[in-house]
Protein backbone atom coordinates (compact mmCIF):
# COMPACT_ATOMS: atom_id res chain seq x y z
CA UNK A 1 0.00 0.00 0.00
CA UNK A 2 1.71 3.29 -0.99
CA UNK A 3 1.83 6.46 0.70
CA UNK A 4 -1.38 8.09 -1.09
CA UNK A 5 -3.93 5.97 -0.92
CA UNK A 6 -3.07 5.31 3.22
CA UNK A 7 -3.45 9.49 3.28
CA UNK A 8 -6.75 8.96 1.29
CA UNK A 9 -7.77 6.19 3.89
CA UNK A 10 -6.67 8.76 7.05
CA UNK A 11 -8.62 11.37 5.47
CA UNK A 12 -11.91 8.97 4.71
CA UNK A 13 -11.32 7.88 8.22
CA UNK A 14 -10.99 11.50 9.54
CA UNK A 15 -14.29 12.91 7.84
CA UNK A 16 -15.99 9.58 9.07
CA UNK A 17 -15.64 10.43 12.54
CA UNK A 18 -15.63 14.37 12.15
CA UNK A 19 -19.31 13.48 10.81
CA UNK A 20 -20.01 11.11 13.84
CA UNK A 21 -18.81 13.97 16.20
CA UNK A 22 -21.24 16.38 14.55
CA UNK A 23 -23.94 13.62 14.48
CA UNK A 24 -23.78 13.19 18.27
CA UNK A 25 -23.05 16.46 19.21
CA UNK A 26 -26.69 17.29 17.45
CA UNK A 27 -28.13 14.58 18.94
CA UNK A 28 -27.11 15.42 22.45
CA UNK A 29 -27.85 19.15 22.09
CA UNK A 30 -31.57 18.06 21.03
CA UNK A 31 -31.85 16.11 24.11
CA UNK A 32 -30.30 18.43 25.96
CA UNK A 33 -32.43 20.75 25.04
CA UNK A 34 -35.29 18.79 25.67
CA UNK A 35 -34.04 18.02 28.79
CA UNK A 36 -33.43 21.50 29.95
CA UNK A 37 -36.87 22.62 28.58
CA UNK A 38 -38.70 20.44 30.99
CA UNK A 39 -36.23 20.87 33.70
CA UNK A 40 -37.05 24.64 33.45
CA UNK A 41 -41.22 24.10 33.08
CA UNK A 42 -40.60 22.03 36.38
CA UNK A 43 -38.42 24.64 37.72
CA UNK A 44 -41.15 27.65 36.88
CA UNK A 45 -43.92 25.64 38.51
CA UNK A 46 -42.09 24.81 42.03
CA UNK A 47 -41.21 28.84 41.73
CA UNK A 48 -44.79 29.55 41.05
CA UNK A 49 -46.33 27.31 44.34
CA UNK A 50 -43.33 28.50 46.09
CA UNK A 51 -44.71 32.36 45.64
CA UNK A 52 -48.47 30.94 46.66
CA UNK A 53 -47.71 29.52 50.00
CA UNK A 54 -44.87 32.63 51.03
CA UNK A 55 -48.46 34.79 49.97
CA UNK A 56 -50.52 32.58 52.44
CA UNK A 57 -48.16 32.42 54.93
CA UNK A 58 -47.96 36.74 55.11
CA UNK A 59 -51.33 36.66 54.94
CA UNK A 60 -51.65 34.06 57.87
CA UNK A 61 -49.37 35.60 59.91
CA UNK A 62 -50.88 39.31 59.06
CA UNK A 63 -54.39 38.19 60.94
CA UNK A 64 -52.13 36.28 63.82
CA UNK A 65 -50.53 39.67 64.17
CA UNK A 66 -53.64 41.69 63.50
CA UNK A 67 -55.84 39.12 66.17
CA UNK A 68 -52.77 40.02 68.39
CA UNK A 69 -53.25 43.58 68.40
CA UNK A 70 -56.86 43.02 69.62
CA UNK A 71 -56.20 41.47 72.25
CA UNK A 72 -53.39 43.80 73.47
CA UNK A 73 -56.26 46.82 72.82
CA UNK A 74 -58.59 44.54 75.26
CA UNK A 75 -55.54 44.26 77.74
CA UNK A 76 -54.59 47.65 77.66
CA UNK A 77 -58.84 48.50 78.52
CA UNK A 78 -58.25 47.21 81.76
CA UNK A 79 -54.83 48.05 82.87
CA UNK A 80 -55.33 51.93 81.92
CA UNK A 81 -58.00 51.77 85.03
CA UNK A 82 -55.07 51.85 86.90
CA UNK A 83 -53.59 55.48 85.62
CA UNK A 84 -54.02 58.08 88.39
CA UNK A 85 -55.33 60.67 85.41
CA UNK A 86 -57.07 58.54 82.51
CA UNK A 87 -55.21 61.24 80.12
CA UNK A 88 -52.32 59.55 80.88
CA UNK A 89 -53.15 56.77 78.29
CA UNK A 90 -51.90 58.69 75.52
CA UNK A 91 -48.39 58.14 77.10
CA UNK A 92 -48.46 54.30 76.48
CA UNK A 93 -46.03 53.50 73.70
CA UNK A 94 -47.02 50.27 71.47
CA UNK A 95 -43.47 48.21 71.16
CA UNK A 96 -42.89 46.80 67.49
CA UNK A 97 -41.56 43.47 69.47
CA UNK A 98 -45.26 42.69 70.90
CA UNK A 99 -45.52 41.89 67.19
CA UNK A 100 -43.28 38.45 66.86
CA UNK A 101 -44.46 35.36 67.69
CA UNK A 102 -41.84 34.73 70.97
CA UNK A 103 -43.45 37.58 72.70
CA UNK A 104 -45.63 36.23 74.77
CA UNK A 105 -48.70 38.05 76.69
CA UNK A 106 -47.65 38.29 80.24
CA UNK A 107 -44.73 40.31 78.79
CA UNK A 108 -46.52 42.42 76.86
CA UNK A 109 -48.64 42.92 80.33
CA UNK A 110 -45.49 43.52 82.17
CA UNK A 111 -44.33 46.24 80.02
CA UNK A 112 -47.95 47.88 79.39
CA UNK A 113 -47.63 47.70 83.36
CA UNK A 114 -44.44 48.81 84.23
CA UNK A 115 -45.24 51.74 81.89
CA UNK A 116 -48.27 52.85 83.93
CA UNK A 117 -46.13 52.73 86.91
CA UNK A 118 -43.75 55.18 85.37
CA UNK A 119 -46.15 57.76 84.64
CA UNK A 120 -48.45 57.04 87.66
CA UNK A 121 -44.91 57.58 89.78
CA UNK A 122 -44.10 60.77 87.66
CA UNK A 123 -47.70 62.05 88.26
CA UNK A 124 -47.54 61.71 91.44
CA UNK A 125 -44.31 63.61 91.30
CA UNK A 126 -45.17 66.39 89.87
CA UNK A 127 -48.01 66.34 91.92
CA UNK A 128 -46.15 67.01 95.47
CA UNK A 129 -44.20 70.09 93.70
CA UNK A 130 -47.13 71.89 92.52
CA UNK A 131 -48.91 71.68 95.70
CA UNK A 132 -45.50 73.57 96.88
CA UNK A 133 -45.32 75.95 94.24
CA UNK A 134 -48.45 76.99 94.42
CA UNK A 135 -48.25 77.78 98.47
CA UNK A 136 -46.45 80.94 97.08
CA UNK A 137 -48.59 82.24 94.22
CA UNK A 138 -52.09 83.12 93.33
CA UNK A 139 -52.44 82.11 90.04
CA UNK A 140 -52.25 77.85 90.95
CA UNK A 141 -50.68 76.09 87.90
CA UNK A 142 -53.15 73.10 87.04
CA UNK A 143 -51.50 69.79 86.53
CA UNK A 144 -54.60 69.52 83.75
CA UNK A 145 -52.52 72.11 81.91
CA UNK A 146 -49.30 70.42 81.67
CA UNK A 147 -50.38 66.99 81.26
CA UNK A 148 -50.27 67.24 77.51
CA UNK A 149 -46.06 67.44 78.52
CA UNK A 150 -45.60 63.94 80.36
CA UNK A 151 -44.12 62.24 77.30
CA UNK A 152 -41.63 64.76 78.06
CA UNK A 153 -38.57 63.43 81.03
CA UNK A 154 -39.41 64.64 84.47
CA UNK A 155 -36.75 66.98 84.30
CA UNK A 156 -37.87 69.13 81.55
CA UNK A 157 -41.37 68.93 83.35
CA UNK A 158 -39.80 70.74 86.56
CA UNK A 159 -37.53 73.00 84.56
CA UNK A 160 -41.08 74.62 83.16
CA UNK A 161 -42.93 74.38 85.69
CA UNK A 162 -39.72 76.54 88.00
CA UNK A 163 -40.25 79.32 84.95
CA UNK A 164 -43.51 79.22 85.08
CA UNK A 165 -43.80 79.92 88.73
CA UNK A 166 -40.79 82.50 88.25
CA UNK A 167 -43.25 84.46 85.60
CA UNK A 168 -46.46 84.44 88.17
CA UNK A 169 -44.31 85.97 90.74
CA UNK A 170 -43.04 88.40 88.91
CA UNK A 171 -46.26 89.44 87.00
CA UNK A 172 -48.27 89.33 90.50
CA UNK A 173 -45.37 91.41 92.54
CA UNK A 174 -46.21 93.90 89.57
CA UNK A 175 -49.22 93.75 90.16
CA UNK A 176 -49.70 93.92 93.80
CA UNK A 177 -46.50 97.05 93.27
CA UNK A 178 -49.55 98.62 90.86
CA UNK A 179 -52.28 98.06 93.35
CA UNK A 180 -50.86 99.75 95.86
CA UNK A 181 -49.44 102.80 93.83
CA UNK A 182 -52.71 103.16 92.97
CA UNK A 183 -54.44 103.12 96.59
CA UNK A 184 -51.25 105.87 97.59
CA UNK A 185 -52.83 108.09 94.46
CA UNK A 186 -56.12 107.90 95.42
CA UNK A 187 -55.40 108.10 99.31
CA UNK A 188 -53.33 111.21 98.00
CA UNK A 189 -56.07 112.41 95.88
CA UNK A 190 -58.52 111.96 98.48
CA UNK A 191 -56.80 114.22 100.92
CA UNK A 192 -56.45 117.14 98.54
CA UNK A 193 -59.68 117.39 97.65
CA UNK A 194 -60.72 117.39 101.32
CA UNK A 195 -58.24 120.37 102.28
CA UNK A 196 -59.35 121.62 99.05
CA UNK A 197 -63.01 121.63 100.00
CA UNK A 198 -61.94 122.64 103.49
CA UNK A 199 -60.00 126.07 101.96
CA UNK A 200 -63.32 126.54 100.36
CA UNK A 201 -65.68 126.44 103.01
CA UNK A 202 -63.02 128.82 105.04
CA UNK A 203 -62.69 131.28 102.41
CA UNK A 204 -66.67 131.60 102.44
CA UNK A 205 -66.99 132.07 105.90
Amino acid sequence: ENISSLRKRVSNSKTQLDNFRKELKSYLESESKEYNENLSSYVNRLEAVRKHLHDLEKLADQKRIDLKWEKIGELKKVLVKSLVNKDLEQFIDNYDKWETKGCKMNTIESDIQEQINSLNSKYNSIDLVLKGVNKNIENKIKIEDIIHMFGEKQEHILGYISEKEKDIIDTEDKMRKKAEEDKQRAVKEAEEKAIKETEEKLKIQ
